[in-house]
């Protein structure tokens, strides 16, 4: 089963059915639009009609038929969404017959294609099952922790605290109560064997309660401030930029690795930052970093563009406009952010949303604003955790109601544009 925009549930059979009833939505005039305004291929008649045989087959155990008839619906051709659930059965596929690195692959790609789908809580399901199926614990668990708050069926949140439990104890972690009383009330004989190769290792002992003094120091809070631009020697920011006219929305981010940038790493923030700002300056031709503020593993807030300039993170100018960008540095696709990162990361927000009367509502991950797997799907998840935007629930990207803008301000959107 699988959760519905209101919020319904529906089974796997019903899945062709609800993609009949979108089409004829689309037909009699509720059109859609991809998340940069521009117009996105529809399903068919034909495209559901092939899905609906293939989950037949699949179930009736005839996985040649149904992995041929995936396959076919694959191409750039169809819609998104017919693209995703054909690569999320093809996943399905690779994990039953343990095929994991294949599964990972296929899953991977679902996550993407299916990100405002009542069916991406399953693909990341599947995705954490697969990765601890391939032996990458850790990144098992992060997947199902970003999964489970949004699984209905109430048989899927049991799969997926049973596998985290279970996961857990083999790490010799503990887990939240609220999934190992879950836990309890289910078995999964499929992952018996999958389990049994490890040892449980002994549970650490409990962390002591220490007692903070009343005037405690920066280091136990988290940053005390923002690092300043002269602090870590930031050049002069260039003129092709507009300055803010408010604030309004808050964007998180991941500096990944962005095209050569992957030489341009260092155990000096200062320094990295400063080759980062001059790739960005230099190679990319932007007027400064596109960030308004940068937070290293450590949990150091650095300050990027000035925030007094409107930043070019987020996508096009209008994405980019009145939006605060924040980026962790570190590439969160499969792994978590430090303890130190996350304190900090909240704080800062906490901070600039008061600040600046941003609301909850108003603070996305990047890739509810453009098509990318930007702050990665492990940060996704935490950022979607920490503020409630789920998939299905976010502002997106409309552009409708954009104005026309002054010669500076087209300027920065052939920057912005660039930005990843």
């Amino acid at each position: 089963m699988f959760r519905t925009r209101s919020g319904t549930r529906a089974t796997w059979k019903h899945a062709a059915r609800g993609s009949v009833i979108v089409g004829l939505l689309l037909v009699i005039g509720c059109g859609t639009a991809d998340r940069r305004g521009e117009p996105q291929a529809l399903p068919t008649t034909a495209d559901t009609d092939h899905l609906a045989r293939a989950e037949q087959s699949f179930r009736a155990g005839m996985i040649v038929e149904a992995q041929l008839i995936y396959e076919s619906l694959t191409g750039p051709a169809h819609a998104t969404t017919v693209r995703g659930e054909a690569t999320l059965g093809l996943g399905r596929i690779a994990l039953r017959s343990g095929e994991n690195h294949q599964a990972l692959r296929h899953l991977s790609d679902a996550r993407s294609l299916l990100r405002r789908s009542p069916l991406w809580a399953t693909a990341e399901l599947l995705y954490g099952e697969a990765h601890i199926r391939a032996g990458h614990l850790q990144s098992g668990i992060d997947a199902l922790d970003n999964a489970f708050s949004y699984l209905v069926a109430k048989t899927d949140q049991q799969r997926a605290a049973y596998l985290i439990t279970r996961t857990r104890e083999i790490l010799g972690q503990s887990a939240p109560e609220r999934l190992t009383a879950l836990a309890r009330s289910a078995h999964f004989p499929e992952y018996d064997s999958v389990f049994a190769k490890y040892t449980v290792k002994e549970a650490p002992p409990p962390i002591p309660v220490i007692v903070k003094s009343p005037n405690p120091s920066p280091s136990s809070t988290g940053p005390a401030r923002v690092i300043a631009r002269k602090e870590w020697k930031a050049r002069p920011t260039l003129k092709n930029v507009v300055r803010n006219r408010g604030l309004t929305k808050l964007t998180i981010h991941h500096t990944a690795d962005q095209g050569n940038m992957v030489d341009l790493g260092s155990d000096d923030t200062a320094v990295y930052l400063r080759r980062l700002q001059e790739y960005f300056q230099k190679t990319k031709g932007y007027a400064d970093l596109p960030y308004h503020y940068l937070i290293a593993k450590d949990g150091q807030c650095y300050e990027g563009r000035p925030l007094v300039y409107q930043g070019a993170h987020a996508g096009d100018n209008a994405a980019n406009r009145e939006n605060i960008g924040i980026a962790l540095i570190g590439n969160f696709e499969s792994k978590s952010p430090t303890r130190e990162q996350l304190r900090s990361l909240r704080s800062v927000v906490d901070s600039l949303a008061k600040k600046h009367k941003i609301s909850r509502a108003k603070i996305y991950p990047h890739c509810d604003l453009k098509e990318t797997a930007c702050p990665g799907a492990v940060l996704e998840g935490l950022v979607r955790s920490l503020y409630g935007n789920a998939p299905l629930e976010a502002e997106g990207a409309s552009r409708a109601h954009a104005h026309a803008h002054s010669d500076t301000d087209k300027s920065n959107a052939r920057e912005a544009a660039r930005a990843e």
